[in-house]
């Protein structure tokens, strides 16, 4: 262990951002993003979001995207004001995120209404909802970023979608609840 960073609150998601000068921390109890240096991890700010922050994933487009699991919402932060710019209104109990490589869609899972919200950047930010299993918990895209691939854990699967489509292509059984998952 090099170093641990104590906080006030209980951490959840965490996300290094793209130029990898700062370390984003969801802090699930006080309901806020707290923003350390990287890599000497002095505190520089504490951002408040929506209710029980989990996910966090920041982009190359100097955004910062915040799943909020009790308000069921989104919360988007500039990177250069560390200010909440915007809010989405996304299904129930929203926890894992991700960012498409091309940055133009972000992918919400929704662990108790069972589906994933895509919000397509590049369509004024509709918001498609689209069913993928029980329980539904991390997301992972394959390079090109035309398939994602999503945790159910509860149905102890994997749902691949079709990131042009939004569709699921395919449900892979997998063994007992699934959670993290990541592609090379």
């Amino acid at each position: 262990v090099k170093n641990t960073i104590n906080i006030d609150g209980s951490s959840v998601g965490l996300d290094v951002s793209y130029n990898s000068e700062f370390l984003y921390v969801a802090d699930w109890f006080n309901n806020a993003l707290l923003v350390f240096s990287n890599p000497d991890f002095k505190f520089i700010k504490k951002i408040h979001v929506g209710k029980a922050p989990a996910g966090v994933v920041s982009g190359k487009n100097g955004l910062i995207y915040v799943a909020n699991r009790d308000d069921n919402s989104v919360s988007v932060i500039s990177e250069q004001s560390f200010d909440v710019i915007q809010t989405f209104k996304v299904g129930d109990h929203p926890f894992g995120l991700g960012l498409t490589p091309t940055e133009d869609k972000l992918f919400v899972t929704n662990v108790k209404s069972h589906d994933i919200s895509i919000i397509d950047f590049k369509k004024k930010n509709k918001i498609t909802n689209i069913y993928v299993g029980k329980r539904p918990y991390c997301i992972s895209f394959s390079s090109s970023g035309l398939i994602a691939y999503i945790t159910n854990q509860y149905d102890d699967t994997i749902s691949v979608v079709d990131t042009l489509r939004n569709t699921v292509v395919k449900t892979v059984p997998v063994g007992s609840f699934p959670e993290g998952i990541d592609t090379f």
